[in-house]
């Protein structure tokens, strides 16, 4: 935060992070989750947090419709992609930023 108590855009994205890492800690610690799926919401959380910083704005999607290849965990679309109370433009690949398929991790803690 400079003086004038403006955050830049890595400090935000510095918070960002944090958050998104102190959430994986907590739900790990509850020790009923899945190794991937519970922390979905979590992954969507901050792919959406640094979607909202770039420009055009990007948003994310988990658990996507089977196009044919499979059924990504996450997609990513360029806000403008989205109509209001419709479905994002284009169905196929092209509608797509990026699609991205989560797998379970070890935890550095897990030795």
């Amino acid at each position: 935060m400079d003086t004038l108590g403006i955050t830049t855009v890595s400090d935000k994205l510095e918070q960002i992070v944090a958050s998104y890492f102190s959430e994986l800690r907590d739900k790990r610690g509850l020790g009923a989750g899945t190794p991937e799926r519970s922390y979905y919401p979590a992954v969507a959380r901050l792919l959406d947090a640094i979607g909202e910083q770039l420009k055009p704005k990007v948003l994310c999607l988990s658990d996507l419709s089977d196009t044919g290849a499979g059924q990504p965990d996450f997609g990513l679309y360029v806000a403008n992609q989205v109509q209001r109370g419709g479905a994002a433009q284009g169905t196929g690949a092209g509608a797509w930023r990026h699609r991205n398929e989560a797998r379970p991790g070890r935890c550095m803690a897990d030795g």
